[in-house]
C-alpha cells in the first residue's frame, strides 16, 4: 500500500511559487491570488460563504470552472497548468485541493471534493505533470451516504485523502473513487474505474481497475529529454 502523505505539507512547498508579486482579488466570499490571466476562468462561489482562498500560478490560463459551496476552503493550482474544460467542485468546509505544476486536462474533467463527507477525509492532491484525458472524473467521497440499517451509522465514509502522485496518465473516461492513491508514473487505461490504490510505474485497466503490467513508465512524446 502506498503511504499517505500530509497534504498540508504540500501547500507550504507549492506556495513558494506564488511569490509576493501576485495580484490579489478579494470579495465577500473568496480571495484570489493569481499570477496569470484568469479571464477564461469561471468562479462560482456562493455569496453567503466566507474565507475561501484560491491561488493560481503563472501561465495557467485555460478555460475551467471553480465551484465552491462552503467556508474556509483552499484551492491551489500551480504553474503552467492547462485545465481545459475542467470543473473543480468543492462542497463542504475546511477542504483542500492541491494541483501541482504542469498538470493538463484535455476537456470535460470533473474534480468533486467533499460531497457529503467528513471534511477531514475528503481532500485532493494532484502531483506535478499529471495528464488527464477527456472526461476524467475524480471523487473524494461518494455523493450520497449509505447507512447500516441497525446502527444507523454511515458505512461509506472516505478513509483517506485522494492522491494522484506525480507523472500519472489518466486515460479517457477514467473514474477515480474515494480513498485511493494512484502511484507515480502509472498509466490508467481508458474507461477504467479505480477503486483501490495503484502501485507506482504500473499499467492498470478495467472496471474495477486491475494491474496489467509492472515496471513501466510513459512520456508525453518521443524525445530523449522527455524519457
Amino acid at each position: 500500500m502506498l503511504e499517505q502523505v500530509d497534504i498540508h505539507s504540500y501547500i507550504e512547498n507549492y506556495e513558494q511559487a506564488i511569490s509576493n508579486d501576485h495580484e490579489v482579488i478579494q470579495n465577500s466570499s473568496y480571495t484570489l491570488h493569481k499570477k496569470c490571466n484568469v479571464s477564461k476562468v469561471k468562479f462560482l462561489v456562493k455569496q453567503n460563504h466566507r474565507n475561501n482562498i484560491i491561488k493560481i500560478g503563472k501561465n495557467s490560463n485555460a478555460s475551467f470552472v471553480v465551484k465552491i459551496t462552503g467556508n474556509n476552503n483552499y484551492l491551489y493550482i500551480g504553474n503552467n497548468c492547462r485545465l481545459e474544460g475542467l470543473t473543480i467542485n468543492i462542497k463542504g468546509n475546511n477542504l483542500s485541493v492541491i494541483i501541482g505544476n504542469n498538470v493538463t486536462c484535455s476537456g470535460n474533467g470533473l474534480l468533486a471534493v467533499g460531497q457529503n463527507s467528513p471534511p477531514t477525509n475528503a481532500n485532493l492532491l494532484i502531483g506535478d505533470d499529471v495528464m488527464m484525458a477527456k472526461n476524467v472524473s475524480i471523487f473524494t467521497s461518494d455523493n450520497h451516504p449509505i447507512y447500516d440499517m441497525q446502527t444507523k451509522q454511515r458505512i461509506n465514509n472516505p478513509s483517506k485523502n485522494v492522491i494522484i502522485e506525480p507523472h500519472v496518465w489518466l486515460g479517457q473516461d477514467v473514474t477515480v473513487l474515494k480513498s485511493v492513491v494512484v502511484g507515480a508514473c502509472s498509466i490508467i487505461g481508458s474507461a477504467a474505474l479505480v477503486t483501490k490504490d495503484i502501485q507506482r510505474c504500473a499499467l492498470a485497466a478495467g472496471a474495477p481497475a486491475k494491474l496489467i503490467k509492472e515496471n513501466v513508465f510513459w512520456s508525453r512524446n518521443e524525445s530523449k529529454v522527455s524519457k
